[in-house]
């Protein structure tokens, strides 16, 4: 750069000009680098929150494919950011199909709801979902999918109706049809052919069978049992629930070492959950189910729990 003092008037105009250019030039850089910025920030934002979300989300564009899953939705269906419909892997073709005929429905413009079942891990899981058209005006600029699992909330619903069932049930049946009943429906709730309800004695002792449900007899235990009184102390690992107070879970019963026989024609064990129904501080009585294909969770100890005290009010 020539010195300014060898400069004329004319050329240092022109000097100044070049300078402000480079100013303006940069001064456009930086804002677009502010925006730019700005705009990471935004989406590091927005997937923050559908991460956030106690749903399965995924979106896909224009050309139907996918383009935003966050890790709900990946758990069930995998990797799918990239890949249109067809291309997803270990799905049946008829699924594949469906879910495709949805997605051009919602390209269409129309939203689509639906509730349904599914397993996850071999478990039969509820759920209801959403699917609709993303629009900048009139335009479709894609579509995105929410699934929630209703699972519970669905549960909580089958308590509220099944007390309302069995109250009506018991105005007219009597007290061992009134307990069949309740394991029928237990055992139809948590999937376990075996259930079975107990009294147990004041002075907690001592309990008596009162009732086995329908599935037991029909298909598992020839075993001699209602009304038959057993001193606690002797019975078998089932009552854990008395001695510890709380409900148990057996869920591999051949490998407990404190386990006792069976009686002859007894139903064979695999697993089992049995919890003690409180009155105040004294346990009244157990309610047992088994043989769950699945391991038995928390979530079945809170339904079976639930169950059990209303079975135990309107026996009552």
């Amino acid at each position: 750069m020539r010195d300014p003092s060898e400069l004329t008037r004319a050329e240092l105009i022109q000097e100044v000009q070049v300078l402000d250019q480079r100013v303006e030039a940069l001064e456009s850089h930086l804002e677009t680098l502010k925006e730019s910025q700005a705009l990471i920030e935004d989406n590091r934002f927005l997937r923050a929150v559908v991460e956030s979300l106690p749903f399965e989300i995924w979106a896909c564009d224009e050309s139907e494919r996918y383009i935003l899953q966050n890790s709900q939705a990946m758990a069930y269906w995998g990797e799918c950011v990239g890949k249109a419909v067809e291309e997803l892997e270990n799905w049946p073709e008829k699924t594949l199909l469906q879910w495709k005929e949805e997605n051009h429905r919602a390209f269409g413009g129309e939203p689509i709801y639906k509730e349904g079942e599914r397993l996850i891990n071999g478990e039969k899981r509820a759920y209801s979902s959403f699917i609709g058209p993303v629009r900048d005006g009139d335009a479709v600029l894609g579509i995105v999918g929410v699934h929630m699992d209703t699972t519970e909330r669905r549960q909580a619903q089958e308590i509220i109706q099944l007390r309302l069932d069995l109250t009506e049930y018991a105005s007219t049946h009597s007290l061992e049809e009134l307990l069949r009943n309740t394991l029928d429906e237990i055992g139809r709730l948590t999937n376990s052919p075996i259930g079975f309800f107990h009294f147990v004695e004041a002075d907690e002792q001592a309990l008596s069978l009162q009732a086995w449900s329908t599935r037991t007899l029909d298909e598992f235990c020839q075993a001699e049992g209602k009304g038959m009184h057993y001193p606690i102390e002797q019975a078998g690992v089932w009552t854990d629930c008395i001695r510890e107070r709380r409900p148990v879970i057996h869920n591999d019963y051949g490998s407990l070492p404190h386990r006792k026989g069976m009686p002859e024609g007894h139903a064979q064990v695999v697993r089992e959950l049995v919890v003690p129904i409180l009155k105040g501080d004294r346990i009244v009585a157990i309610l047992g189910v088994g043989n769950r294909p699945q391991e038995y969770t928390e979530r079945e100890v809170e339904l079976v729990t639930n169950i059990a005290d209303i079975a135990w009010e309107i026996a009552e």
